[in-house]
Formats: C-alpha cells, structure tokens, sequence
C-alpha cells in the first residue's frame, strides 16, 4: 500500500530553503557585491539651504509690484521656483563663486580609491574633447557646463500655507553647499532687485534718487556674492524677496549612511534569494523527495540509498562499515525487499529505470549482495540490459557466454551462470548481433526465467530504461515485479511519465519505487527541530 505523505509541512518549506541554498548564497553574494560597489562608487553628498520670504513690501513703490499680492499662492511659488533656477541667476552664481574654473577632477579629492581611476579617465576624455576647440569655445563650453551641473544640484521647495519657500543645493563639500546656497539666493535677490531697477529707470530716468538708491542696493548685493553670512538686516534687503534664514553648514551627508544601506541591502538580498529559491524549487520538475514519487507517479516509496560519497565503493564490499549511511541504506532496503517479496511469495523482480544513468544497475547489485550475505538464500542476478550492460564491470567477470549466449542457444544455463560470492550468482548479458527485444521475447526466455526461479530463491533482473528501449516492458512479464529506480533530481516529472506509459501497456505488478542519490538537505538537529 502507497505511503501517505502530508501535503504540505513546515519541513518542506526548510527543506526547499536548505536544497536551493546555493541560489540563495549567490543571490545574496551577488546583491552585495553590487551593493558594496555601488556604495563605494557613490561620492558623499551634502545639502544646504535657504529660506526665503515672498513679501512684495519695498522701500522704493512701483507699480510693478502692486498687484503681487493678488498672485494665487500655488502660482506664485512656482513662478518664483522658475525664477531661482532661471539662467540668469545661475549664471550670475557661476560667475561669482568661479565654478566654470573647477579642474574636470573636482570630485577626486572627496571620492573613494575604487572611484578615483574613472574620475582620472573621464577627466582626461573631457580635456582631450577641449583640446580641439579654441579658446573662447573652451571657456563658453565650460561656463555653460557649470551652469547645467548647478541647475542639477540645485531645488526649490515651497512650504505649504506660507509665503515662503526654500532652495536647497547639493555639493561634495558642506562648506561648498552653504557657499553656493547663500550666493544663489543672493543672486536671486540681484535678480528681483535689477526687476525694480528696470521699472523704476523707465518711470524715473537714471538720476532720480529712487533709482540710484536700488543701484547702491545692487552693488552691494553683488559684493556679498562670495557667499558669507551677512548681517541679518542686509540679508533681509529692500527687495520684494528676503532671505530670512541664510545657509549654515550642514554637518552629516545627506541620505543614508553607507554601513546602514549595506546591512538593509544584505537583508533585503536574503528575502530575495528565499523568494528565488521557492521560484527555482517551483521550475524544478525533476522528482526529488518520496512526497514526489507518490504525488506524481502514484507509486509506493521502498526506499532511499542516499549519494554516494567518494570514498564509498559502488558496491558494498563486507569490509565496509556497516554503520555508515550508503551501507545502512542499502541494508535497509535490502531488508525492505525481502520483506515484501517473502509476504507476496515473489521470487523474481525486475529493477529498471526511466531513464539512463539513474542507478538501476548499482542499485540491483548492491541489493542482490546484501540479500545473499550471512544467510543460505541462493540468489541470482541477470543483466538482462544487453545494451548497456554493467553488472559484468562491477564485479569483475566476463561478459560472455552470458544471456544472449543462452537465448541464442550457443551456451547452457549452467555455463552462463557465474558465482560471484558465497551463494550470490549472476548472468552476465553476453555478446549478440540480434535486436535485444526479440531475444527478450522469445520462449526461450520464459524457460530460463522458470529455471532461475526453480534454482534460486531470488532473482534480480536489471532491464533497459524504459525511455529509449521497450525491453523492460516485455521482461516485466516474464517476471513477478517491477521495481522503478529514480535518480533524485534527475529525470523530469514528464519524461518519467512518459516512459512509464510504455511500462503499463505490459500492466505489470510495480512494487514500488527506489529513490538514488538521495540527498538530506536539512541538518538533523534542524530536521528533528522542525
């Protein structure tokens, strides 16, 4: 009767985790590698910023400026917004503070070693770009390029509800931030001021009074543009915009830290490689665990022979340690076998498989020694897989005159019958020219199977996988069971399928299946645990 598995248990999600540990290892390696290099790649950034009033209260009156009021607050701050980054403003920064000198390497001094090289490179792919120009079109390009870079660092951020907003300007050096943030708001402030000027020139002429005072004003704006604090009433000004609180040096970078992103970053990469690991578990369809075996193939699990670490021989020999895990499994799979064939009056299985290399032909050897030692059953082995015959090449004898030989009729029985040790004895498949299937299908073969039965009190046959040959599916009736080997991990859940097909049209009695290279993914103190 099948085995009855829980469909799903919280061991099976541990064991997916612990069996697809590699992705999550290079899943997480991957991560943060990418991470660690991108972080180190990343130049420390810092912020400074500048408040500003929109007051549109002015020493000088003009009609310009009466009806500022009636602006809506949304407009205005986004006119505003415009206006601080508008290129005259920039410009007169640029011009002032002499960004437009910066060497092409700026960022050298505040970058990692990692990141250094490629600044050094593309500094000197943006000065081989201005060799080729002359004079006047290397300052215009450079000008206009420290323009587009403060543009970038720079935005403007209106609070809500008030009439004041606030320009924030990034850069590499917290002294350079405030430098830059006081003398942008400045020139903004020369911008509103030079507005006025113009009004007031158009109204008044150049010598009115009003006119030259908003020209003092200007001159001394634009002394202040080297970025200082100033006082809090030449901050302030006459102008229809102030500034009511001036940049200060900001003392952390902005964002995160980089130890505090990398360890999110490694956490996040652990979710991430569980996530791929169910997601690979998913796209696996080969059959891995006896829960498969009867899910899938509606089959009994006999049992596991776990894989073969190097040091373990193919086949048992008795000098192995019967303790450790390849020996005991093959013993207690032998034991199983006895079991089930001794409670059925079974004298002759079939081993095979779906398909090639899954271990059909180790797997009977092993088993065949294993019921034949320490006691007086006589058992045989027939390798009936003529096309890839193995069991002469595990214990050493000659493939011929073996099974072909006999069904050809060119040897006996008794000839082809080889003692390998105490009361084990094997067929090896012998030599033929035939198409193996019409041997196995001939009567004569029925006679050698009933001899071995009436000789022996166990036979093993070890048959073709059922993929590529129909062999296995005519020896199935000439014997009492069927045994399917599958290789953990192998064979896909469909192609098992698929050759089973041809084994079932023969409706042969399966026993079960016996699950090779078993891996236990799960360390035992985890297993038991959960």
């Amino acid at each position: 009767m099948a085995e009855q598995y829980p469909d799903v248990t919280l061991r099976d999600y541990v064991r997916v985790i612990f069996r697809q540990k590699l992705i999550i290892l290079v899943t997480v390696l991957a991560v943060s590698l990418t991470l660690y290099v991108g972080l180190v790649f990343r130049t420390p950034v810092y912020e400074a910023q500048v408040k500003m009033l929109i007051s549109a209260s002015k020493q000088i009156e003009s009609p310009f400026y009466n009806n500022i009021s009636g602006y809506r607050q949304t407009e205005l701050s986004r006119t505003q917004s415009e206006i601080v980054k508008s290129n005259p403003v920039l410009e007169e920064t640029v011009r002032a503070l002499g960004l437009y000198q910066r060497p092409f390497n700026y960022e050298y001094a505040f970058a990692s070693p990692l990141k250094r090289n490629l600044i050094t490179r593309q500094a000197e792919a943006l000065e081989e770009k201005l060799s080729k120009m002359s004079p006047a079109q290397q300052q215009a390009w450079r000008f206009r390029r420290a323009v587009q870079e403060l543009k970038q660092n720079i935005s403007v951020e209106p609070l809500r509800d008030t009439d004041v907003f606030v320009i924030r300007v990034r850069e590499l050096s917290p002294i350079g931030a405030a430098i830059t943030a006081n003398t942008l708001s400045r020139a903004y402030v020369i911008f509103d001021l030079e507005q006025q000027l113009a009004e007031m020139q158009q109204k008044y002429g150049d010598k009115h009074q009003s006119v030259r005072q908003i020209k003092d004003n200007i001159a001394r704006m634009v002394e202040s543009l080297t970025g200082k604090p100033l006082p809090a009433i030449d901050a302030i000004g006459p102008a229809s915009v102030k500034i009511i609180e001036q940049a200060s040096l900001s003392l952390e970078p902005i964002g995160q830290s980089r130890r505090r992103l990398f360890i999110l970053g490694v956490l996040s990469s652990v979710f991430l490689g569980i996530i791929m690991a169910f997601l690979f578990d998913f796209l696996d369809q080969t059959v891995k665990t006896p829960q498969d075996i009867k899910k899938i193939l509606n089959f009994s699990h006999l049992g596991s022979i776990p894989k073969k670490h190097w040091w373990n021989r193919a086949v048992i020999k008795p000098s192995n340690m019967p303790h450790a895990a390849y020996p005991k499994a093959v013993t207690a799979l032998a034991d199983q076998l006895y079991m089930l064939m001794k409670e059925r009056s079974l004298k002759s299985v079939l081993l095979t498989s779906a398909v090639r290399s899954e271990g059909a032909s180790t797997t009977l050897a092993n088993l065949a020694r294993q019921l034949s030692r320490g006691s007086a059953r006589r058992v045989l082995m027939i390798d009936a897989n003529m096309r890839d015959a193995e069991l002469h090449k595990l214990f050493k004898i000659t493939r011929s005159p073996g099974l072909a030989d006999v069904l050809e009729g060119r040897a006996e029985f008794s000839e082809a019958t080889r003692l390998v040790e105490g009361s084990l004895m094997a067929i090896p498949a012998g030599e033929t020219q035939q198409n193996p299937m019409a041997l196995l299908d001939s009567p004569r073969m029925q006679e050698l199977m009933q001899q071995a039965g009436q000789e022996f009190d166990f036979v093993l046959v070890d048959g073709a996988n059922l993929k590529e040959f129909r062999d296995s599916a005519i020896l199935s009736t000439h014997v009492d069971g069927v045994a399917l080997v599958v290789r953990e991990s192998f064979a896909r859940r469909q192609v098992i399928q698929t050759a089973l097909s041809n084994l079932a049209q023969a409706k042969p009695k399966v026993l079960g299946t016996i699950l090779t290279n078993r891996t236990f993914a799960i360390p035992k103190i985890i297993y038991d645990w959960v």
